[in-house]
C-alpha cells in the first residue's frame, strides 16, 4: 500500500512539473512571443541603449480629418537626434519639420488615431518623413510627450 501511495505522489509531482514546463515554454511559443529568457534579453539591450541628443517640439493641435472640425488631435513631441550635429540641424529645421508634422497629422482619421497600433504607426512615419526631409539618418526616433484625441 506504501508503494502504492508512493507511486501515485511520484506521479502527480511529474504531471505537475510537465504542467509547470508547458505553461512556461509552450504558451508563449503557441503565442508567437518572445521566449521569457528572450524577455530578459530584449529588456537589458533596450535599457543599455544610450539616448541621442533630444528636442522637445511644442504642443500641435490639430482638427481630425474627416469629422467637420468636431474632434481634435493635439500632442507633443520629443525628436531623438543621432548627434550633436544632427541636433542643430533639427533646431535650424525646427519651423519646417513642425510644418511636416502639422500636414501630416492633420490628414489622420478618427480611426486611424484610436487604433491599438496608432502611437507605433505615426511613431513610424514621422520618423519616415521628418528624416526625409532631414536627410536620411538624422533623426533616431520620435517619443510623444503627450497624445490626446478629442
Amino acid at each position: 500500500m506504501r508503494t502504492m501511495v508512493k507511486l501515485g505522489l511520484a506521479v502527480a509531482a511529474q504531471i505537475a512539473l510537465a504542467f509547470a514546463l508547458v505553461q512556461w515554454l509552450g504558451r508563449p511559443w503557441l503565442a508567437d512571443r518572445p521566449m521569457p529568457w528572450e524577455r530578459d534579453r530584449a529588456a537589458a539591450a533596450e535599457e543599455t541603449r544610450k539616448l541621442g541628443p533630444l528636442l522637445t517640439m511644442d504642443e500641435i493641435l490639430v482638427n481630425v480629418a474627416e469629422t467637420q472640425g468636431r474632434r481634435f488631435f493635439r500632442t507633443s513631441l520629443a525628436l531623438e537626434a543621432d548627434d550633436d550635429t544632427a541636433k542643430r540641424r533639427v533646431v535650424d529645421r525646427m519651423p519646417v519639420l513642425r510644418g511636416k508634422v502639422i500636414d501630416l497629422l492633420s490628414r489622420k482619421r478618427m480611426d486611424q488615431l484610436v487604433q491599438p497600433t496608432a502611437r507605433d504607426t505615426l511613431r513610424l512615419e514621422l520618423l519616415t518623413t521628418l528624416n526625409a526631409e532631414m536627410g536620411t539618418g538624422q533623426l533616431r526616433d520620435v517619443h510623444f510627450t503627450e497624445f490626446l484625441v478629442q
